[in-house]
Parts: C-alpha cells; sequence; structure tokens
C-alpha cells in the first residue's frame, strides 16, 4: 500500500510528492500508516460483490470519510445502486490533468473455499485476506489517501488531480462501459484518463497505442492484478 501511494503521488507531480513527504516526516508515521490500513479494511469488509454489485454501500463509505475532512466530489450513476464518485483536487493549470482510478465492485466469491471469510479483512502473518485486496480496492484506498493527503498538506498543485470509482467491465454480467466515450470526453477536457482493463480481457478487443491513427486508447494503463496472487 505504501508503495502505491508513492507511486500515485509521484505521477501527480513533484509538489504532491513535497508535501505528501514533508507530511509523513513531520507527522506520526504510524497514525498515517493505521489509518490507511483502517480504511482499507473497512472497504474489504464493504461487499461489493457484481452482481449485483451495490457498489453504494463503498461509495457511501467515502462519501462520509470525504465529508469528515471538507473535500468536495460529485456523484454520477445511472443505476443508484451503483454509483460513480468523483473527487477533483484543482491546480494552477500548468500541467494536463491527471485521473487516478480504482474501481469499487468485485468478483463474487464462494466462501466456503476461503480459509478466512473473503469480506472479513482478516489480518495474518502480515497480510491482510479479503475479496479486493488486490482488485481494486488496495488502488481506491491508495487514492483516496492520496487525496486525503493534498487536501491536508494544501499542496501546491501545477495540475488538477481528479480520483474516480469505475470499473469499464463488469465481470460477471460483461456489462461494458463506454470507454471510448468518456475517454474522449477527457481528451477534449485535456485530461490524462487511467483505465483498470483487467476485467476487460478476453471480453473485447482493445487496440494500443495504433499506428498512423489518432488512438483513443494511448492513455489508457493496462493493468492484471486479480488472481496473480494467492488467496486463503
Amino acid at each position: 500500500m505504501r508503495f502505491i501511494a508513492a507511486a500515485l503521488a509521484a505521477f501527480v507531480g513533484s509538489a504532491a510528492l513535497t508535501a505528501m513527504s514533508r507530511a509523513q516526516a513531520g507527522a506520526d508515521r504510524a497514525a498515517f500508516e493505521a489509518e490507511t490500513l483502517q480504511h482499507f479494511q473497512a472497504l474489504l469488509k464493504t461487499d461489493t460483490s457484481s452482481p449485483p454489485g451495490n457498489e453504494i454501500r463503498a461509495v457511501d463509505y467515502l462519501k462520509q470519510v470525504l465529508d469528515k475532512e471538507g473535500i468536495p466530489y460529485q456523484i454520477f450513476a445511472k443505476d443508484p445502486q451503483r454509483p460513480n464518485l468523483v473527487v477533483r483536487m484543482k491546480g494552477n493549470g500548468k500541467k494536463r490533468p491527471i485521473l487516478v482510478m480504482g474501481h469499487t465492485d468485485v468478483v463474487t466469491v464462494d466462501p466456503a473455499k476461503w480459509t478466512f471469510p473473503p469480506f472479513g479483512a482478516a489480518r495474518d502473518g502480515g497480510y491482510v485476506y479479503g475479496r479486493g485486496t488486490v482488485d481494486d480496492k488496495d488502488n481506491l484506498t491508495a487514492g483516496l489517501m492520496l487525496v486525503l493527503t493534498l487536501k491536508r498538506t494544501n499542496a501546491a498543485l501545477d495540475r488538477d488531480v481528479a480520483a474516480i470509482s469505475f470499473s469499464h467491465v463488469d465481470y460477471k454480467s460483461a456489462r461494458i462501459e463506454d470507454m471510448a466515450g468518456i475517454t474522449a470526453k477527457a481528451h477534449r477536457a485535456g485530461a490524462l484518463a487511467i483505465w483498470d482493463l483487467s476485467h476487460s480481457a478476453g471480453a473485447l478487443p482493445v487496440a494500443l497505442n495504433l499506428d498512423g491513427e489518432p488512438s483513443i486508447w494511448r492513455s489508457a494503463v493496462v493493468a492484471s492484478t486479480e488472481r496473480s496472487l494467492p488467496q486463503r
């Protein structure tokens, strides 16, 4: 988790990285890590198995945290039980905006095959066990901690930073979001979109960096995290 948070900070820019480093140097590092683990476990304990999804459970938790910090956000939803949450931290506009994404849904699970309850977020041997630990509530928590840190340190950003909870392909239902349209809108706004395409594998063809023609996929990042690590 610390690696993910640091990578996000570096990607946002030097100003954010400096602010984060100073915050961690001057504050109680143990408290920062404890808060990160608290949010991580809370999100893991939230059953957002898809189908049916019910991602509103995770979004409601994020809303509570953001409301407490006074961080504004927007909610977008076709299905009120499956909303998407967007936080945008304003910068001075010197650089292109960046979007950090983590999705709230998880794959369905058979609890009988797990040593630890899949939604218990149990800690054992230095590990946290639960559905969503590596896809994708680790990234969701990292994005949350990033915006919390930027807000608390009042970081001087040279670009807008947005965090969104979104999924391209529903693993079980194969419902596909309009990634092309959403990416095109982001590009027209001068933003860089970052997508997790791990659930897209085998569901539809994706052309990355097409030669000789503009490609809406050039700002996509392919991530394959689930099932690459053993779960108990």
